[in-house]
């Protein structure tokens, strides 16, 4: 809203402001109640997706607003920066409304993820999945999902929006629920997860050598690259047509 109003993007900022209400409506569902919670969800649907973002960014706002006001081209006096990588008013713009675009739908998604009575069985929007929801129930149980978490976001939002492709979606979203199962939740995998929930797991870890996880785990990676690039040629034809 901050840079609507600086720039005069008028339409957008109202657009904004009319569906904030449903934003604040899917977090409360998806339980986002507290600040920890909202810098994360920002984090995941901004920092990941549209912004570069590292661990330990003290203050995420902050460092955006100063590329902003960095980096965007300023008409003085009627000149322009020839710069190439400053950004154009119009460009600013453009990318404001998809990110405003993909906020929503983020927000929509997170409800859909992590409410836990039923919201997206529940919902009247016409997106319920049951096989989807069998998924989201697997996710939010993981003891570590934020490394898949903005991928999830980035392929429902192209769920909602491009119907012909939800098949291929639902199964792309299956194999990175797995893929997050296997690499982040099975206890002592590269000794990088104590999620506690993995304990549970043991007996399935011994089935395999690590030699054969491995293999697993680059099977279904290559799995979610092939999914991936066929939403990405198909959901581009459509664009063009």
């Amino acid at each position: 809203m901050h840079l609507c109003n600086i720039h005069g993007f008028n339409a957008l900022a109202k657009s904004i402001n009319s569906a904030w209400d449903q934003i604040l409506f899917y977090l409360e569902k998806a339980d986002v109640n507290t600040v920890q919670k909202e810098n994360q969800f920002v984090r995941n649907s901004c920092g990941v997706i549209f912004w570069d973002v590292w661990k330990n960014t003290d203050d995420l706002y902050k460092s955006f607003r100063a590329y902003i006001s960095k980096n965007t081209q300023k008409k003085i006096d009627g000149s322009e920066t020839p710069d190439e990588n400053i950004l154009s008013v119009d460009d600013l713009k453009e990318w404001l409304q998809a990110y405003y675009k993909f906020f929503l739908s983020a927000s929509r998604t997170y409800a859909y993820l992590f409410n836990r009575r039923g919201f997206f069985k529940s919902s009247t929007e016409g997106y319920f999945s049951i096989e989807l929801d069998e998924i989201f129930k697997k996710l939010r149980n993981h003891g570590s999902r934020d490394t898949v978490t903005p991928l999830v976001l980035t392929l429902m939002h192209h769920y909602y929006d491009q119907p012909k492709l939800r098949d291929k979606i639902v199964e792309t979203v299956r194999i990175t629920e797995i893929l997050n199962f296997r690499l982040y939740c099975l206890p002592k995998i590269f000794f990088r997860a104590d999620t506690k929930t993995g304990k549970k797991c043991t007996h399935m870890l011994i089935q395999f050598t690590l030699k054969e996880i491995l293999i697993l785990m680059q099977n279904l990676l290559m799995k979610i690259l092939h999914h991936l690039s066929t939403i990405i040629r198909i959901s581009s034809s459509y664009k063009r047509n």
